[in-house]
């Protein structure tokens, strides 16, 4: 079994166009999110946080993961694509998205702005020899990160000073 490690989260700036970047906020402004989404459905007493679907959206499942592939130079079968929204003090819950090593998450920070002092990181835990290794990603807009889905993560709660909607678009892939 591999073991992974911070290098194992890939970060891009500026990943889409500006274009594409205002084309996704658009969708993600139409007022489709939904109450109740849990990061690890499996354990009682998580605070919810927002979440709307985006599989059936060929500009998310064709368009984009087009781009991503043309972007990372990697090939995916698309699992499913959408959005979290958080709000103060909603913290994620540890998680994995995959249980097996071919399954990749790519994240994607849509906001046109961030503050480092609002909070809100993606945090990711690995384990070492020594313990335990955390890893942190600022939300920067226009962002994106892919990792091996089985590496836990979560987000981080917002501070009280952000009083927008933190949204990350998650792409559960599995690298062909």
């Amino acid at each position: 079994m591999p073991q992974y490690s911070p290098d194992d989260v890939v970060e891009y700036k500026n990943f889409f166009s500006e274009l594409d970047h205002q084309a996704i906020q658009r969708e993600l402004n139409n007022g489709l999110w939904a109450w109740g989404h849990k990061s690890d459905m499996s354990k009682a007493n998580q605070i919810p946080m927002w979440l709307m679907s985006l599989s059936k959206y060929k500009f998310f499942n064709e368009y984009l993961l087009n781009k991503i592939e043309s972007k990372t130079g990697l090939q995916f079968n698309f699992e499913r694509v959408y959005a979290n929204g958080h709000t103060f003090g909603m913290k994620g819950y540890p998680h994995q998205d995959s249980q097996n090593h071919r399954g990749r998450t790519l994240l994607y920070y849509p906001m046109d702005q961030w503050n480092v002092e609002w909070g809100g990181k993606t945090c990711f835990k690995f384990p070492t020899d020594d313990g335990i290794k955390h890893h942190f990603v600022v939300p920067e807009p226009n962002k994106a990160i892919i990792f091996p889905g089985i590496i836990p993560h979560w987000a981080e709660e917002t501070s009280r000073i952000f009083t927008g909607l933190r949204i990350s678009v998650a792409w559960k892939l599995e690298l062909k």
